[in-house]
């Protein structure tokens, strides 16, 4: 061999000595914050395996392990398995996979992780243990010759005198006016960002304390690092205030979910949860998220409203969010980073977003009142509630003396919200008391505190809706008229003092004796769980006061009990309500939002329209959006059963078809027996219950999965009016010819019940095809994969 050949024999063996002890020392990276601190000392590329020596930090005792789910992953999306964690060096820990060992009381200790070998010419990578919230997770694990560079093209950047986000930079895209770009030329003194036909040149300068000068397109502006989650504060103060009008209108939030493919895999979806304070209900808008994790979402709105923004998975699981307040006409767009964990908004609207995103002061969960009978146990509760109030204020302030540029409409948000938050909190005790009043003292603090704040839009804090409705429940609770109409036992004497009842001897025990039964229910309700013993303690309990509940019943089947009805409740339930709110609310706004949400509440529970007596009452809602609002609603019912009549009546069975029969199995049985051969799915249902009616709307996706199955959907209603029920069917489409509906008389309904062993409503159940029974969970059918595993067994 001649000498030139030996020298590039040896160059070659140098070259490839040096490359197979490639050795990284004080790389860059980037812990995601769970607690753990993880500090990455050097990263060995040897031939057979890369080596990460890593010094874990934490608090004495603090239990970590690396599962055998541990990988290295880089930005080609592949991914290096871990081999071992044993130790290779003097100081080092040993660790078994999947084995949890403690920090000792230096409060750090030093692994060393192996994994399979990685490209020798690789810049940058990530350690991720797993996906799921808690794992360990090291991001950008660089080079130290490219740390500057990629710490360039890893950031997000804020214009220095307004404190807006301008731009972010990323290895892979970039963000800016409100778009996701691609690179074509990068660089770290000038990068060409691409969008579609659009191409724009930046050129960036050197960085010094945090700051660098950007000219984009032409425009030369003074740039900030974002170094936090979000941006809490703007170098100038916003005294802007909130619009009030009720305007309907769109904006748009578009936006870029910087997550990993491993997540964008999910088939992910943003939605948009808001509510209508005229209805007290919330609307969902959803939009699909593309495989780069960009999307563009339309949100309807009435007014400025407070949103909820939701990403979930295509299994329904939430997995991110943010809370925001849009407003029709403008423009939002979203970026979440899934290594940092920023959240930050574009768009003219952004400042109010951003301050959203960077505090979450909320008030503490105290728990139940745990002797509901009593009013001092109530006034325990509700004072821990005023005292997590106060906390909560207390630290909001501190807050806002350290960060005095926050906005009027940050703090206005802020106030107003943790305000209606308390007043819902200790309002909603009276649905866990006895008689559904809370204590004279705690009302009262209510009434200083949940007074609506007009100056501000009124769909802002969702949960405004639901306080009204709570007081407006505790209101009507304590007034005579509407007991009288519930024919609630405590009424009875007071009846009597008013001389529109005469009660004898035997009349007043049975008012004492079934005042004992309702307590003694009321006492199981509050410590029976389990629905079933549940029931058949409640069944004893009637049956030991059986007698004195029939003198009670014939009280109130008396003339002079229906004279006082006729002379104290006029207009039915909904008249006095309005009565009610009339002699107590003076804004007439916040009258608008009561009579509105009282309205809605018969048609929603009864889905029917108004009765024509009650029809005037929808002029006396002043605001013009939600008077159209309950028009609408009504006119809709009024017109529903005119469409569809002949439909609803081809489904609907007669109660006569098992006339005579007691027996719960005797009637299913008779009920069932013409679809012997086929499956019968039983859905036990009322029209006034809120989960069985948001099933049935959603049913048409269920029978679309199963439209290869012989199936037959059997429908029993649970006390529920017949012109109700009859909405229901027609407003929910359960007319095809695979759908039978009974509403049968109560008896046998609660026979029918017993024999299924009713869970609650909805109860669901099938029948095979031999008329066997088969329990199902009222959320079963919602795994369909497994759910279509039974009707398999059962179809055989």
């Amino acid at each position: 061999m001649n000498k030139k050949a030996i020298i590039t024999l040896l160059l070659v063996l140098i070259a490839v000595g040096g490359w197979a002890q490639k050795v990284w020392t004080n790389p860059g990276y980037r812990n995601e914050p769970h607690g753990f601190q993880f500090d990455v000392n050097e990263v060995e590329f040897r031939n057979d395996e890369t080596v990460l020596h890593i010094t874990v930090k934490n608090h004495p005792n603090a239990r970590f392990s690396f599962g055998n789910c541990t990988v290295l992953k880089t930005e080609d999306d592949k991914s290096y398995p871990i081999i071992s964690a044993k130790k290779t060096r003097e100081g080092e820990t040993d660790l078994a996979l999947d084995t949890h060992i403690p920090i000792p009381e230096s409060g750090k200790t030093d692994v060393a992780l192996h994994f399979q070998p990685l490209p020798q010419d690789v810049k940058q990578f990530d350690l991720v243990e797993g996906y799921a919230l808690n794992f360990f997770k090291i991001w950008d694990i660089t080079d130290p010759a490219y740390k500057n560079q990629t710490s360039l093209f890893n950031s997000s950047w804020r214009d220095v005198e307004t404190g807006d986000w301008i731009i972010s930079l990323f290895n892979d895209k970039a963000a800016y006016d409100s778009k996701v770009w691609q690179y074509d030329r990068k660089s770290e003194k000038k990068v060409v960002l691409v969008s579609g036909n659009e191409k724009l040149t930046i050129a960036i300068g050197k960085e010094k304390d945090g700051k660098r000068l950007f000219n984009i397109g032409g425009k030369k502006q003074m740039l900030s690092a974002i170094t936090a989650n979000s941006i809490a504060d703007y170098p100038t103060t916003d005294n802007t205030s909130f619009s009030t009008e009720l305007k309907e209108g769109t904006a748009v939030v578009s936006g870029w979910l910087r997550y990993p493919k491993e997540i964008l895999r999910n088939n992910l979806t943003v939605e948009a949860s808001l509510g209508n304070i005229a209805t007290d209900d919330y609307t969902r808008h959803s939009t699909q998220v593309d495989s780069l994790g960009r999307f563009e979402l339309k949100v309807p709105l009435v007014g400025t409203q407070g949103v909820s923004l939701l990403i979930r998975t295509s299994q329904n699981e939430i997995i991110d969010g943010a809370s925001i307040v849009l407003t029709p006409g403008e423009k939002y767009f979203m970026l979440k980073d899934y290594k940092s964990l920023q959240t930050l908004f574009m768009g003219a609207d952004a400042r109010l977003q951003n301050e959203l995103q960077a505090e979450s002061i909320s008030m503490d969960y105290v728990g139940f009142i745990e002797n509901p009978v009593s009013d001092d146990s109530v006034r325990v509760m509700a004072q821990k509630w005023i005292q997590s109030y106060e906390r909560c204020v207390a630290q909001t302030n501190d807050f806002l003396a350290q960060h005095p540029n926050m906005s009027k409409r940050f703090r206005d948000y802020d106030r107003v919200g943790h305000r209606i938050n308390v007043c819902s909190q200790l309002l909603m005790m009276h649905y866990d008391t006895y008689n559904h009043l809370l204590p004279a003292d705690v009302m009262e603090w209510v009434e200083e505190h949940s007074m609506v704040d007009t100056s501000l839009p009124v769909n802002l804090i969702s949960g405004l809706a639901s306080m009204l409705r709570y007081k407006r429940e505790c209101y009507t609770y304590a007034d005579p008229r509407i007991n009288v109409l519930w024919r609630r036992l405590a009424i009875l004497p007071w009846l009597e003092e008013k001389g529109m009842l005469h009660l004898n001897d035997k009349e007043h025990q049975a008012i004492s004796q079934v005042e004992k039964m309702n307590r003694e229910i009321f006492a199981h309700y509050t410590q029976i769980k389990d629905r079933r013993v549940l029931n058949d303690s409640i069944s004893r309990v009637q049956e030991k006061y059986a007698e004195y509940d029939d003198v009670v019943n014939k009280i109130y089947e008396s003339a002079d009990y229906q004279k006082a009805v006729n002379t104290l409740c006029v207009g039915g339930e909904q008249g006095v309500t309005i009565a009610i709110i009339d002699s107590l609310v003076t804004d007439p706004l916040v009258k608008s939002i009561h009579y509105a949400q009282i309205l809605n509440e018969y048609i929603e529970h009864e889905r029917c329209a108004l009765p024509e007596e009650q029809d005037p009452y929808i002029a006396l809602i002043k605001e013009p959006y939600f008077r159209n609002v309950i028009t609408k609603k009504n006119d809709y019912y009024k017109q529903v059963m005119k469409d569809k009549e002949a439909a609803v009546n081809a489904v609907i069975r007669p109660s006569s078809d098992v006339e005579g029969l007691t027996e719960g199995k005797a009637i299913i049985d008779k009920i069932v027996e013409p679809y012997r051969g086929k499956i019968v799915y039983l859905d036990v249902w009322g029209t006034w219950c809120s989960p069985c009616k948001r099933k049935l709307s959603e049913s048409h996706k269920l029978k679309a999965e199963l439209e290869g199955y012989d199936i037959v959907y059997l429908y029993l209603a649970n006390s529920s009016p017949e012109k109700s029920w009859k909405n229901v069917i027609a407003e929910y489409n359960l007319t095809e010819p695979n759908c039978v509906h009974y509403n049968l008389p109560e008896a046998q309904q609660h026979a029918v019940e017993q024999y299924i062993e009713l869970t609650g409503y909805p109860t669901y159940r099938l029948f095979d095809k031999q008329g066997g029974i088969h329990h199902l969970d009222w959320l079963e059918d919602e795994n369909l994969p497994e759910f279509k595993k039974k009707l398999d067994e059962l179809n055989k």
